[in-house]
């Protein structure tokens, strides 16, 4: 961070004149004496103390230069006329020693953060891992810290020993990650609160969380676009200043770099496989032999089954933070790379043997944070990604459309219903319907009965009487009864296959025509 004699003047409380022609003018250091006379040895670089009555002497040399003046003598207005002249005036020579101090402890502390960043910077170069540079941020910010990854497990850590006195600490010693109730106050919707002068802090006061005790300090790491992780940094030893916090964020922003490299936890490809991810669920690269390249570039598996996944969140209420989360715990479920963000969406593509096997727990995931999944069928080939894309989004369609309640729809139970909802656009579906549900529906309207829901039942059952009359909660009597009603009435033939996949075909329309259907019921 820069000094300017704007950021001068922010830190003065006992100016009484400040004349700022340009407020941005970046400052290098700061010169207390009376300046020699010569012109040759003033700087516009710098900024110069002295008293008014020597300031006649450098009138023909004041143009953009930055001055803080003690007032014992009035000053002529043809000063506040030069070109690009700062001005802090005071007429009091008590304030004017004061200000004198502390703008030299601004620069000497700007000279400190200088100094830790070129420290910080030598190490990048030098290819350090992460920990040198957590060590040298420990040496200068004398405070715990943790590195977290966007999970909140703990993959780095300075300052931190057995017998610390704080409950969060010690919880992350011996477990390897944060609290659970640290993770709740990283992803609620009530996010921590963004310090004002560092947007990517987020300041987390004692008792923010459950029995927290130290203030804490939390630095995104961001790289590019990506959300890294965060550096934890604990106020134990002393509260820290905003010079301290500066060199915090300088720390985040080195730390992004050493985590990016190829020596870091997280893999350098990840952000290769998850733009690679978006160019073939876009449509972007359509060519079969450059996806398969890809593939084998990036090692994934072409020759598993795999499924798309696409994971609706609510945009209003999902901070960076959340999100990332999110993906970090899914990457983390699945041992997988292939999770991204792609048009407001958290997608996945994974193995469909690993989505089977952990689907309780998917399950589980998404009602706690209150997210909904779309799975398109299998595929096996990342050249269909595309299309199998577009199955997880008709999935979060249908959801939305017939206000599901369930966490997860699989397109698989849900095709013939996508197809009817697109056919609907330019076919009336009504003449799907077979006349016999027709004949039927106009029975039970006239006369009470519930024909068309036995005659569904009977087909879904697979034409088990047994079953299908414990299903309704029928005699079996009556449910031989009542199929012979249906015969009569519309005389269908059930042992034909062609007449059947009509009924089918006619109730799975009904399903999307009736306002009152319940998907529950019935979603296959």
């Amino acid at each position: 961070m820069s000094i300017t004699f704007a950021s001068i003047c922010k830190n003065l409380d006992h100016s009484e004149l400040v004349v700022a022609a340009t407020p941005d003018k970046v400052l290098l250091n700061f010169w207390a004496m009376l300046p020699p006379h010569s012109r040759k040895n003033l700087s516009t670089d710098y900024l110069y103390a002295f008293k008014s009555s020597a300031i006649k002497k450098f009138k023909n040399n004041l143009e953009n230069m930055s001055l803080l003046i003690y007032e014992d003598t009035p000053i002529s207005e043809d000063y506040f006329q030069i070109s690009g002249l700062n001005l802090i005036i005071t007429k009091d020579s008590d304030t004017f020693e004061k200000l004198k101090l502390k703008i030299q402890q601004i620069f000497d502390e700007q000279a400190k953060i200088n100094n830790y960043a070129y420290q910080l910077m030598s190490l990048c170069h030098l290819n350090a891992e992460t920990q040198a540079l957590l060590d040298a941020g420990y040496r200068f910010l004398n405070n715990p810290m943790l590195l977290v990854d966007t999970s909140l497990a703990v993959i780095g850590s300075a300052g931190v020993y057995s017998g610390i006195d704080d409950p969060v600490l010690q919880h992350a010693m011996e477990t390897g990650h944060l609290p659970e109730s640290f993770l709740s106050g990283m992803v609620d919707e009530q996010p921590p609160v963004i310090h004002k002068d560092f947007p990517d802090l987020l300041l987390f006061a004692e008792g923010s969380v459950e029995y927290q005790k130290t203030p804490i300090i939390a630095g995104r790491i961001i790289r590019g676009n990506q959300l890294l992780g965060y550096l934890k940094l604990f106020e134990y030893n002393h509260t820290i200043n905003d010079i301290e916090k500066n060199a915090l964020a300088i720390l985040c922003d080195f730390l992004s770099i050493a985590m990016s490299d190829s020596k870091s936890r997280l893999p350098s490809a990840n952000q290769q496989i998850e733009d690679f991810l978006v160019d073939i669920l876009s449509g972007k690269i359509s060519s079969p032999d450059a996806i398969t390249a890809r593939a084998e570039l990036y090692h994934l598996n072409i020759s598993q089954q795999i499924s798309v996944v696409a994971i609706q969140y609510n945009i209003q209420k999902s901070t960076i933070d959340r999100l990332y989360f999110f993906k970090k715990q899914l990457q983390n479920m699945f041992h997988s790379l292939c999770v991204t963000f792609y048009n407001q969406l958290i997608l996945m593509i994974v193995p469909t043997d690993s989505l089977n096997l952990l689907r309780k727990q998917l399950q589980t995931f998404l009602k706690s944070n209150n997210l909904i999944a779309g799975i398109s069928l299998p595929f096996k080939s990342y050249t269909d990604a595309c299309r199998h894309y577009m199955q997880s989004l008709a999935c979060i369609e249908i959801k939305s459309r017939f206000n599901l309640t369930d966490t997860i729809i699989d397109y698989d139970d849900w095709k013939f219903i996508h197809l009817f909802i697109h056919f609907q656009e330019c076919c009336n579906l009504i003449d799907l319907i077979p006349e016999s549900i027709s004949i039927l529906q106009k029975r039970d309207a006239t006369h009470g009965t519930n024909l068309v829901e036995t005659l569904f039942t009977y087909v879904r059952y697979c034409q088990n009487i047994t079953e299908a009359a414990n299903h309704l909660h029928l005699h079996y009597n009556t449910m031989k009864y009542r199929l012979n009603q249906i015969v009569d009435l519309t005389g269908i033939d059930f042992s034909d296959m062609n007449v059947m996949f009509r009924i089918i075909i006619g109730e799975k329309i009904m399903n999307i025509l009736d306002k009152n259907f319940d998907p529950l019921r019935n979603p296959h």
